[in-house]
């Protein structure tokens, strides 16, 4: 399955040691599922890092509690 994934540029991460540098110069768009981070990094580590590296651009409430978060580099900020 995560083959599959990484074949369309998918690259689930549980924590922020598994992003390299060399990828965060190349990536132009993330997405950040916060209910799954709550469950592998409770330090939030990975959500500070793109929020140093990345511009948010839209938020997405899924349900009661469910956010989804998408990142962009060199994009103007909506404001939310």
């Amino acid at each position: 399955m995560r083959t599959r994934l990484n074949n369309d540029h998918i690259f689930p991460v549980i924590n922020v040691e598994q992003i390299s540098r060399d990828n965060l110069e190349r990536i132009t768009r993330i997405i950040y599922f916060e209910e799954w981070a709550t469950l592998v990094d409770k330090e939030s580590k990975i959500l500070k890092m793109l929020e140093s590296q990345y511009n948010k651009v839209n938020e997405l409430l899924v349900f009661e509690n469910f956010r989804i978060y998408i990142y962009t580099k060199n994009a103007p900020v909506k404001h939310l």
